[in-house]
């Protein structure tokens, strides 16, 4: 009853307006496929306007686009991405793209129902001979095109994060960074609330998510100080925030803070095994500094896949009872669960003993 009381109301507004009329009697009809490509003209206008305005700040503001753990982020344009790229869930300019594409496809569509008339198979196959499946075929186009932007991400608010940030960061070689620091930006601390400051930079100076900022200075009894953070905000209005990976005991509002123009680096290579470093990549184990040049990011991107050994095999223990009934994968990741007492710190003693004996290094 209500679907007809619609389609009555509905064919009352389209005689009304007298849009479309029959070639052989000149009376208003219900034109169906006529009606579908308005919907859908009108559907793709939207997805295309959405994709090459909206999203890529031409008269909009843009997506949200965030960090890779959805921590941070900000509202900014985004170019349309054409290339494979585009279909990667983590690159933001799919979405442009994805838009005006589906946009375009969705323009022709109704521009060729509103001029053309549509075959017969064609018409069948659409089944556009009643006026709710013509209303909901239409719609569709509307699900059609949000579900090619966001259908391939799994957090729909959280956009992803930057190309620039997704791109893989290559070994360095350490050389004299810290007597270079003067050259980089400087800010200056505006609030300190424990391990977290807030830093203000000068216009267009602002450094990246995950940079490191030193802070040096002396603190009130004259003692020297040199504290590290990382940044993990940028707050709008020249600020940023950041997480010290150290005390920040003697800081103070208004010390001056510099930006490295890079994120947190530690030492790589054989020279690194068997020593223990804190968080900044320091060796903390009285055994001299280490002796090697070439250091990575602490945040960088998952190896390739052709860089990885697909073969299988087991990582031999020496434990028998764990090789015989639960060996472990090399390369893979294995967990230990069980109540108090019940040996886990044992087993992972021995396993680190084990280790250390046959390759001559712990972990």
């Amino acid at each position: 009853m209500s679907g007809t009381t619609g389609e009555r109301s509905f064919a009352d507004i389209i005689t009304r307006l007298e849009i479309f009329c029959d070639e052989r009697t000149g009376k208003p009809s219900l034109d169906l496929p006529k009606i579908f490509g308005i919907h859908l003209f009108l559907s793709g206008v939207a997805c295309f306007g959405f994709g090459a305005f909206h999203v890529t700040g031409l008269y909009g503001p843009g997506i949200w686009v965030s960090d890779p753990y959805g921590l941070t982020g900000k509202v900014q344009p985004v170019n349309p991405s054409w290339g494979v790229e585009g279909f990667d869930p983590f690159v933001p300019g799919g979405i442009a793209s994805h838009h005006i594409a589906a946009g375009t496809l969705g323009i022709l569509a109704g521009l060729f129902h509103l001029s053309v008339r549509p075959p017969q198979r064609l018409y069948k196959g659409l089944r556009m001979g009643n006026i709710e499946t013509v209303l909901s075929s239409s719609i569709a186009a509307v699900f059609f095109a949000n579900c090619i932007g966001f259908g391939t991400n799994e957090t729909v608010p959280f956009l992803i994060e930057l190309t620039d940030q997704r791109a893989r960061i290559n070994p360095t070689t350490s050389g004299s960074g810290v007597s270079t620091l003067e050259k980089k930006n400087l800010g200056r601390i505006i609030q300190i609330i424990g391990p977290v400051l807030d830093v203000a930079f000068p216009p267009g100076k602002m450094p990246n998510i995950y940079n490191a900022l030193v802070v040096k200075g002396r603190d009130t009894v004259g003692q020297p100080i040199n504290v590290t953070c990382e940044v993990q905000q940028l707050l709008g209005n020249n600020r940023v925030r950041a997480v010290a990976m150290s005390a920040t005991e003697g800081l103070m509002r208004g010390m001056e803070v510099i930006d490295t123009g890079a994120p947190l680096s530690v030492p790589v290579g054989g020279a690194t095994l068997g020593r223990i470093f804190n968080v900044l990549g320091e060796p903390v184990d009285n055994l001299g500094p280490v002796d090697t040049r070439t250091t990575f990011p602490i945040h960088r991107s998952a190896p390739a896949f052709i860089q990885l050994d697909t073969k299988l095999s087991i990582f031999e223990t020496g434990i028998k009872v764990v090789d015989l009934l639960a060996p472990y994968r090399r390369g893979g990741k294995i967990g230990l669960f069980g109540g108090a007492g019940v040996g886990k710190t044992v087993l992972i003693m021995e396993l680190i003993n084990n280790i250390a004996n046959c390759y001559g290094n712990t972990v």
